[in-house]
């Protein structure tokens, strides 16, 4: 894949076509997110993260966990793959929530209702 920087809508638009409800790299038994599951799917941030800087939480790690992690650091370049730098704390946590929301996702992909959250979220007609 190119090196280009992605646009917040070529993340958005990119991460809406990866994800089904399937490869959500969701832990039914913690009922939480995880960053890596044990399958190697990935959280919406952790897909974007540099693999040596991903978490090593394969148990689960939930959206709070993944928050404080981006909470931390106001700017999370130093933690992405060069692709997915330049957007700030406010777009990564919107982009976990689109993530993280079961409703969100059908085995096909994004749902009407993702469809409604992006839009309203980010301002992107999917």
């Amino acid at each position: 894949m190119s090196s280009k920087q992605l646009t917040k809508e070529e993340i958005i638009r990119e991460t809406t076509s990866f994800y089904t409800s399937k490869n959500r790299a969701w832990n039914d038994k913690l009922e939480t997110c995880c960053y890596t599951d044990n399958n190697g799917n990935h959280c919406a941030v952790g897909r974007c993260m540099l693999v040596k800087k991903l978490p090593r939480i394969n148990s689960g790690a939930n959206s709070d966990e993944i928050e404080v992690i981006v909470g931390n650091y106001p700017n999370i370049d130093h933690l992405l793959k060069k692709r997915y730098r330049g957007h700030g704390f406010v777009f990564w946590h919107n982009l976990q929530r689109l993530h993280d929301k079961e409703d969100h996702w059908t085995d096909d992909g994004v749902s009407d209702a993702g469809k409604k959250f992006v839009l309203d979220t980010f301002g992107v007609q999917l």
